[in-house]
């Protein structure tokens, strides 16, 4: 019993850690207007951690598709993953939305 009450101490302090940093994070993209800059930031930052990744996703105009705009994986991971799955880029790359936002 004491084990299983450690380990959810340590998730707890896991999804503590993770909520600060992307307050962090978020906070440093605040009022910023620049899609490119909020990219840049978010994929540094998250990067920088050596502990988190992050993969933006953008649902394309018609709500149908959801495309990649950034990762902070590794350029050499990013290149790995586009060989196996036979891609020239990821952010070429949508997942169908079988559910519509309204």
């Amino acid at each position: 019993m004491v084990l299983r009450q450690e380990e959810s101490g340590k998730s707890v302090y896991s999804l503590i850690d993770i909520v600060h940093f992307t307050e962090k994070v978020s906070a440093m993209i605040h009022g910023a207007l620049d899609e490119s800059e909020i990219y840049r930031t978010v994929k540094e930052e998250f990067a920088k951690s050596k502990r988190y990744n992050a993969s933006i996703l953008l649902l394309t105009d018609n709500g149908s598709k959801l495309r990649f705009a950034e990762t902070s994986l590794s350029p050499e991971w990013v290149k790995a993953g586009e060989r196996v799955a036979g891609l020239r880029s990821y952010q070429s790359f949508c997942f169908e939305v079988k559910v519509r936002f309204s």
